[in-house]
Order: C-alpha cells, then sequence, then structure tokens
C-alpha cells in the first residue's frame, strides 16, 4: 500500500485540506484511495508518534489496525501538522527539528517502504504571525513582543525540515508548495495527494481557522494591566468577534523585517529547488485563475 502523508504545517490551510478530504471520502474511497480523519490521527497515531517513550510500544499495533481497516485500498492519505510538531515549536526553538524522525518512525510502523510526503511552507514573516494567533488559542495571553521575545529568528529555516525530509524519504518522494501559492494550486495539491486520480472534491464554503484581526490582539494586549493572562484569554474569542473577524490581519514585523524575512524565505525555497531537483514543487503559474478570492476565505489564514 502507498501511504501519503501530509505533515502540515501549522498554518499552511492544512486544517481546509482536511476539511476537503474528509468531505471527499466517498469518491477516494471509490477509487481504492483511504483517508485517515484528523479526529482518527489525533485518537491513535498522533500522540504516540510524538511521545514514544510513553506510548511508542503501541504504535506498531495501533499501525496495524489502521492498515488493517483500509486493507482494500492501494493508496492511504494521513493528515496531521502535529506530527510535525506543536503550536510551541517557535518559542521552544525548535522549528519542527523532529519532523522528520517522527514521520520516518510512523513509516516504519505501517511497514511501508513507499512513503510519499507533503508538506507546505510559508513566508516567515506571516508564518510567525499566524503562529503568534495560533499560540493565544492555546496557551495564556502573551503580548506579542512577549512571543518574539521568547524565540530566536534564526530558527526560521524550512530547507532544514525538507532537506532532512529529502535525505530520510528520497528527494522524489517529496512534494512542497508554498502557502502563498496555494490559492493557485489547490487543486494540483489534492490531486498529488490522490495520486493524480481524478476526485470529485467536496469543497468548504466557508472559512477555517482564520487568524485574529489586529485590532483584537491590540485590544487584548490593552487588557494586561486590567486582567491576568489566563482571564484574558477567556475574552478572546468575544474580543475578536466584536472587532470583526474579517479586518486587517494581525502583523508580527515591522515593513523593514517583513522584507528581509520574505527575501530570506524567497532564498531559502530555491536553493531547495535547486539542491534536490526530483523534489515535486507545486508552484504558481502565470495563467489566471478563476475563483481566486473565494477560495483565499475558504482557506483561511
Amino acid at each position: 500500500m502507498q501511504i501519503v502523508l501530509h505533515l502540515g504545517v501549522h498554518k499552511t490551510a492544512s486544517t481546509y485540506l482536511q476539511a476537503v478530504l474528509e468531505a471527499s471520502r466517498e469518491g477516494l474511497r471509490a477509487e481504492g484511495i483511504g483517508y485517515v480523519t484528523l479526529k482518527e490521527m489525533r485518537s491513535g497515531i498522533t500522540a504516540r508518534v510524538r511521545r514514544p517513550g510513553l506510548l511508542g510500544m503501541r504504535l506498531a499495533m495501533t499501525a496495524r489496525r489502521l492498515l488493517e481497516g483500509h486493507k482494500d485500498c492501494r493508496r492511504l492519505i494521513l493528515s496531521d501538522e502535529n506530527i510535525s510538531g506543536g503550536s510551541r515549536e517557535l518559542i521552544d526553538g525548535l522549528f519542527y527539528s523532529a519532523a522528520g524522525k517522527r514521520a520516518e518512525s510512523l513509516a516504519k510502523a505501517l511497514g511501508s517502504d513507499d512513503v510519499r510526503i507533503m508538506v507546505a511552507t510559508r513566508s516567515y514573516d506571516s508564518f510567525v504571525a499566524s503562529c503568534y494567533c495560533e499560540h493565544l488559542q492555546h496557551f495564556p495571553f502573551l503580548t506579542p513582543s512577549e512571543y518574539l521575545a521568547a524565540f530566536d529568528i534564526a530558527c526560521l529555516d524550512w530547507s532544514i525540515l525538507i532537506a532532512d525530509l529529502c535525505r530520510r524519504f528520497g528527494q522524489e518522494h517529496v512534494t512542497v508548495w508554498r502557502f502563498e501559492d496555494f490559492n493557485d494550486v489547490e487543486d494540483e495539491v489534492l490531486s498529488a495527494m490522490a495520486g493524480d486520480v481524478a476526485i470529485d472534491w467536496v469543497k468548504p464554503s466557508r472559512p477555517l481557522r482564520q487568524s485574529l484581526p489586529q485590532k483584537a490582539v491590540d485590544a487584548l494586549t490593552a487588557l494586561v494591566p486590567l486582567l491576568n493572562r489566563k482571564e484574558i484569554s477567556r475574552v478572546l474569542e468575544p474580543v475578536s468577534k466584536a472587532l470583526g473577524e474579517h479586518g486587517t490581519p494581525f502583523r508580527t514585523y515591522d515593513d523593514e523585517t517583513a522584507r528581509a524575512l520574505r527575501a530570506r524565505y524567497d532564498r531559502n525555497i530555491e536553493t531547495l529547488a535547486h539542491s534536490f531537483p526530483r523534489m515535486r514543487m507545486i508552484r504558481r503559474t502565470s495563467r489566471a485563475v478563476e475563483g481566486v478570492s473565494d477560495r483565499r476565505q475558504r482557506a483561511g489564514s
């Protein structure tokens, strides 16, 4: 059985892709392609992959049960950005450093020598801003300056993660795309997941997991002298809704720093493409694409 492992990562439309895959399970199954839902991944696989000392012994058993449930499939798609790491990656100074090792341990547990890795990247400036908003959803409130002070900006480097994946799985088995291109390449990404088989994809019609607007972050930061951090976290959702979920997106860096980070990002991606020529890079073309704004809304940020 061929295994497709979508590693995400966070804030690169992973939730949107998972929603499409789950809604399209019937069409996938008709083509002999199985999809393991995010709920199934989180309830059995992901924790065992991420905590091998405590739960790793059960990984092989869980993987065997998973395969047994899809024994009539020739291809199986798994997707969970948490295999790569958690939302504390930046603060912990790791930046998905264990992703390759975890993916390899999962591949071994599944007993497959035909594993295809799929991963998206995102420009460092917007990635950090979106990760900050994600952090606020799960942990006590930090101001933007406190969050940025907690990690070294130099740790931002997709090339380390993807080079590791290419070395472990073979560059011809790794597919990469940029989040910035996703509106244009969404169908090609889905097609690659399905092995280039034509599927009648069922896509969400509403936004998924959008980041906080700038006004909401400013308002929450202003509450720091008045409330403790957990109390601020409890009012995050109502403040965000009250100030408009579709306002100007939150920005972490000033213009000069953001430009420098985007330039670094572009260099890293081009270096990867040059260093691993057999890696599949799904790129935006110059062809006009219809419905871009609609897809941007559905995918969220």
